[in-house]
């Protein structure tokens, strides 16, 4: 058999898997209408990254977006194709719309020629903590555990609105599809001469000439060497803390790096 074939014959089973699996069709509980979808804020409490441990759902994560009727999410499917040769990606992402009420939700995507259409439709659902559990025609055909974040790229992970450091930055996934964000700092952006180098000073970034550090210098009696910009110099007065307090001042709290004024008292 060659790999044509192969891949079709596969293809063919996945689609008949799929279609087992779920569907458009599967009715919602008794009571539940496309009024109370439509007006219900029961998807509040589904708003966030879903892992799965049982059914075809790698991840799953509902956003507050609103979109269509209902609010935006994406989640990663096993695509169930299996193959000797690449590529062929067992993995397929799907995005559309989710709408809920407290028994049932719906899950539309725009595209319907997606490979694993029979995974969206119309579920009953069960929350219990941490654990949610889809299932259709009376067994459970999905149940995912909540997680703190799940992405496979810095977009997915942008799009839950998950706090991070208040500074400029970007988002990044672990192997194990965790969001993480690392500041990037503004020297990042900044090209130097070859004698100068690149200070961030919280606010802006800027190239200042090189020179040594204090790790390189030492003062004379009364001096204290002073770090501006990546550059040291020895200045007169005395090291207090992070501080140096200069002439007519003296060290009063160096774990606060407090300098006085000589005479006067020492402000705690």
């Amino acid at each position: 058999m060659n790999f044509t074939r192969l891949a079709l014959g596969l293809a063919l089973s996945i689609t008949t898997l799929v279609g087992c699996y779920g569907g458009p069709d599967v009715p919602a509980e008794v009571g539940d209408t496309t009024e109370e979808a439509r007006t219900s804020r029961a998807w509040e409490n589904l708003v966030g990254a879903w892992q799965g441990d049982l059914g075809l759902f790698h991840g799953l994560v509902f956003t507050a977006t609103p979109e269509g009727a209902g609010r935006h999410f994406f989640a990663d499917v096993d695509s169930g194709v299996r193959c000797v040769r690449a590529p062929c990606p067992s993995e397929v992402r799907i995005e559309g719309v989710l709408t809920a009420t407290a028994r049932a939700l719906q899950l539309r995507v725009s595209d319907p020629s997606v490979t694993v259409a029979g995974l969206l439709g119309g579920y009953n659902y069960t929350l219990r903590g941490d654990v949610l559990t889809f299932t259709a025609g009376g067994r459970a055909v999905a149940r995912l555990h909540r997680v703190a974040s799940y992405g496979a790229a810095g977009d997915d992970c942008a799009e839950q609105r998950l706090a991070h450091a208040a500074c400029v930055g970007a988002w990044s996934c672990s192997e194990a599809r965790a969001c993480t964000y690392a500041c990037i700092t503004r020297c990042a952006t900044v090209r130097c001469t070859a004698t100068t180098h690149c200070v961030d000073n919280g606010t802006s970034a800027r190239c200042v000439p090189n020179g040594p550090s204090c790790a390189a210098i030492r003062c004379a009696a009364g001096y204290v060497c002073r770090d501006t910009d990546g550059v040291g110099a020895c200045v007169q007065g005395v090291a207090c803390g992070t501080a140096v307090c200069g002439a007519g001042t003296y060290c009063c709290n160096p774990l606060r790096s407090l300098c006085a004024r000589t005479g006067f008292a020492c402000i705690q």
